[in-house]
């Protein structure tokens, strides 16, 4: 049975307008909780630079941040530990191609992002970077998997020092 706070959040999660989902496993030196909390500030960063252009974003000219929310999981397995991104408020100019190619081309650039053996090829992005970026499914089947773990200590899990939602939203 679920915690009152966790079956709240799950309630606040799925009322969100999620547009897009992306996934990012964690290299083995980046899994301390600082190291976690500042690849994804770095990632959300660049992100948002790219997609609304850098001099737009550097200086807050006419945009807002995109909306997000950052989950990590950390499975028992340590090697497993991974962040999920929640976003919705894409702006209109970009294609789906191009933002697309703009998370993976961050994602690519970041240092604590791992890349899988040359056994395993990603069918998306870069062959072998450990990404996942795509439209979120409209069933809810992304977000039932992001959420099914979400401990009652829900601090570990969301970090909602990087969740951002438009106030157009």
């Amino acid at each position: 049975m679920m915690s009152k706070k966790k079956t709240l959040l799950r309630d606040w999660l799925f009322k969100l307008p999620v547009t897009h989902a992306a996934t990012a496993n964690v290299k083995w030196t980046h899994r301390s909780p600082e190291a976690v909390e500042q690849l994804t500030r770095r990632l959300l960063f660049k992100f948002n630079g790219l997609v609304w252009g850098k001099n737009t974003w550097k200086y807050g000219r006419g945009c807002e941040p995109l909306s997000v929310v950052p989950i990590v999981q950390n499975e028992r397995d340590v090697d497993s530990l991974h962040i999920h991104f929640a976003f919705f408020g894409f702006p209109e100019k970009r294609s789906e191609q191009q933002i697309q190619d703009m998370f993976y081309k961050v994602a690519k650039q970041e240092g604590g992002i791992q890349y899988y053996s040359h056994e395993h090829k990603s069918t998306k992005g870069d062959s072998n970077l450990a990404v996942d970026f795509g439209r979120a499914d409209s069933g809810g089947a992304w977000m039932n998997y992001i959420t099914r773990k979400l401990s009652d200590s829900t601090d570990e899990n969301i970090l909602f020092q990087h969740t951002h939602i438009s106030s157009s939203t």
